[in-house]
């Protein structure tokens, strides 16, 4: 014979002399022929509960990790509402099996399949069932509130609370034998007559008395709340002395709660926290047995703060459009603005570069080389025309470029002021000083119509030795172009200019100036122009052009 060596806390009939034995680790077989006892090789989670299901040969077996139904070799854990079912008791009874759970009270299965639920809502004292006993074809439910007698239907037909006689709700066993109900509770022993119990019809009285928003007490007419008073706590009241021990409540605040909830007597307020803006609706009730009082109802709304309602969004929608709509126009506006630039800087180019083509100049040069060839001069006449077809050549190439290389610029200037002093024979000199400036770019066309103004205007008039120098330098990160002549100044050549009815200003000097404004707009840049008379004393002794050269570095 084996001997278990652990506390029995639960034994079924198998089968052919068999037995289910629940110790407290193992669910174990038993043979009462010769008390052989094996060991269940599928049960190995801490068992509470046993029942056998003679008629579809299935085990259902309470653990510490839910219910188990196995047939055979084969069992799969139950699930009530995806929540895990804990049985503390299991009674199979007229090809039906009869489960008590903590949670979600009497469920009924029959074929392996949940056919019922008994529970509070069909008038259990409580959903927290403990023990199920039969007698004379009824079913007792002993409950963490006391003690149910049901038919086997379901129909209620007494409870055994403190109201008719129960000594405490902490029933520990019980049992039922000649009409007389025998429990045991945390107080001791005691028997109730099943013929004496009577329950009265009572209906139980329930009131709102205080709704708190924000831990201060509001009329309860008020129904509409800003977002930020988002605390709520509901106090009930159910006035008795003679039933409070049996009275429960049942509430739950619609729009967040998914059930009811169950609170005991004395636990009559109810509190919710952070509560979103939304609809709510709080409902409450009180159960005595399978009686409920009116439930009661409050309504009421928490405003969503004024960002996350329709009309900001439709406003906010409205403004980010027509930021967009001032953002894009504004950029269009630019664009176009670009473009006028761009298009004034073009004409500006080609007109530099009509004025650096004049036919005063190629006149001029073609005269030059006439000469030459009228002097036999061969020599000098090869390479004025050479010189002549290479400043053409430069001109023309870069006068589809924005910006140049500035030796590319500084070699079109002397190639210029050489030709020029072929005209001028030999009381004209000119120099160009670069300051080693290298790696930078300048736009062309620029600085050639202030030489020629210097030439035509200034020394062209000067008796003696002309001289014009040109320097560049850079002064606090500005390119400066200084065109300095010993010409007869600008007074002098306004007073010729007025002789000659010519008192307009020169094409390509202002050219160059709607050039200049052009390249400050697109660039930024400290750009523009000035004059200066160069005197001695009293007497003017030439003029200084300086410029401001718009720029960029290679590197």
């Amino acid at each position: 014979m084996d001997v278990l060596k652990s506390d029995i806390k639960d034994i079924c009939f198998l089968e052919d002399q068999h037995f289910l034995i629940i110790s407290n680790a193992h669910l174990h077989w038993i043979n009462s022929k010769d008390f052989k006892i094996q060991k269940s090789k599928i049960i190995n989670y801490r068992p509470y509960s046993v029942a056998y299901d003679s008629i579809n040969k299935s085990i259902y077996t309470g653990t510490v990790l839910g219910l188990i139904i196995n047939k055979l070799d084969d069992y799969r854990f139950y699930r009530h509402e995806e929540k895990v079912v804990i049985s503390e008791d299991i009674k199979s009874y007229k090809g039906k099996v009869y489960v008590s759970t903590k949670k979600h009270g009497l469920l009924i299965f029959q074929n392996d399949s949940l056919i019922d639920k008994w529970s509070t809502s069909t008038g259990l004292l409580s959903n927290q069932i403990n023990q199920i006993k039969f007698y004379e074809n009824d079913i007792f439910l002993a409950t963490n509130k006391g003690i149910n007698r049901l038919s086997i239907n379901g129909e209620v037909k007494q409870f055994i609370n403190y109201t008719n006689g129960l000594n405490a709700k902490n029933i520990l066993d019980f049992e039922i034998n000649n009409n007389e109900l025998w429990i045991v509770t945390n107080k001791g022993i005691q028997s109730i007559s099943l013929s004496e119990i009577r329950n009265n019809a009572y209906t139980p009285n329930l009131e709102l008395c205080k709704v708190l928003v924000n831990d201060e007490a509001i009329d309860t007419a008020q129904h509409s709340f800003k977002y930020e008073n988002n605390k709520f706590v509901f106090e009930i009241a159910s006035k008795t002395l003679k039933y409070r021990n049996d009275i429960f409540y049942e509430y739950q605040l619609v729009g967040v709660d998914k059930d009811w909830i169950t609170n005991e007597y004395l636990s009559n307020t109810f509190e919710y926290k952070s509560l979103p803006p939304n609809n709510y609706t709080f409902k409450v009730r009180a159960v005595y047995g399978d009686n409920y009082s009116d439930t009661i109802e409050y309504r009421f709304v928490i405003q969503k703060p004024f960002w996350l309602k329709t009309s900001f969004f439709i406003l906010a929608a409205i403004i980010v459009l027509l930021i967009v709509f001032i953002t894009l126009y504004i950029q269009i506006r630019k664009q176009k603005a670009k473009l006028t630039i761009e298009n004034q800087f073009n004409k500006a180019q080609l007109t530099a570069l009509k004025s650096q083509m004049n036919p005063h100049f190629i006149f001029n040069s073609l005269n030059s080389i006439q000469d030459l060839i009228l002097q036999q001069d061969k020599e000098n006449a090869y390479n004025y025309i050479s010189r002549f077809a290479l400043l053409v050549r430069k001109i023309l190439s870069h006068s589809d470029n924005e910006f140049i290389d500035f030796e590319e610029e500084v070699q079109v200037l002397s190639i210029y002021l050489e030709l020029e002093e072929l005209r001028f024979k030999n009381d004209f000199s000119f120099e160009i000083n670069t300051n080693d400036i290298k790696d930078i770019e300048i736009p062309p066309m620029i600085i050639q119509p202030f030489i020629e103004n210097a030439l035509k205007h200034g020394l062209l008039h000067k008796k003696g030795p002309k001289k014009l120098k040109v320097e560049f330098a850079f002064e606090n990160e500005t390119l400066v172009c200084k065109i300095e002549d010993n010409g007869i100044g600008r007074q002098k050549s306004n007073e010729i200019k007025q002789r000659q009815n010519k008192i307009h200003e020169s094409f390509s000097v202002k050219s160059i100036k709607t050039r200049f404004e052009i390249l400050k707009e697109l660039y930024g840049q400290n750009v523009g122009l000035e004059y200066k008379d160069l005197k001695d004393g009293d007497v003017i002794e030439g003029t200084l052009v300086t410029l401001k050269i718009p720029f960029k570095r290679k590197f």
